[in-house]
């Protein structure tokens, strides 16, 4: 296990909770878990670790489920749900973070909510581009139109002197 002594600036955050081998940071953030289907899931971070945190979500996951979590600041991190109770859902890191990982966790802010599909083949509709008034349009199809037709004439004539 690692043994990694966390600079916190606020040391209020960080819990003597020993339960699972390694201090707590309180976070209470939100952030997305994927679980086997990669359907995102908007949770809240509660505490972490080195080797696990909690989260609260409505999305009732099973022990043994892995998962991916988003650690904002520092990238991604694969899991294992080791125990559930009610929306509470702790879990255990495959690897343990490292000392920078750890600081660097949720010191970032989130990224915006964008809306993007939710589901794999489903279709983006563009938004709709601003067009030229129809007068406009056939305006310039004429006048091109009238300009390759001349030009053509004047190609013609100087091939017949």
């Amino acid at each position: 296990m690692l043994n990694a002594k966390i600079n916190v600036g606020d040391q209020s955050l960080v819990t003597d909770d020993r339960r699972f081998g390694a201090d707590r940071i309180t976070i209470d953030k939100p952030s997305t878990v994927r679980a086997d289907d990669l359907f995102p899931r908007d949770v809240v971070v509660e505490d972490l670790s080195s080797s696990g945190f909690r989260f609260r979500s409505d999305d009732g996951l099973r022990v043994g489920s892995t998962i991916f979590v988003g650690l904002a600041g520092g990238g991604m991190a694969q899991a294992r749900v080791v125990r559930v109770n009610d929306d509470q859902h702790g879990c255990e890191f495959e690897r343990p973070l490292t000392d920078a990982l750890l600081q660097s966790a949720f010191n970032s802010p989130t990224v915006l909510a964008v809306s993007f599909p939710v589901r794999y083949g489903s279709t983006v509709i563009a938004e709709r581009e601003e067009k030229w008034p129809g007068t406009v349009r056939l305006s310039i199809l004429l006048g091109g139109t009238a300009l390759c037709w001349a030009a053509l004439a004047q190609i013609g004539a100087t091939l017949i002197r």
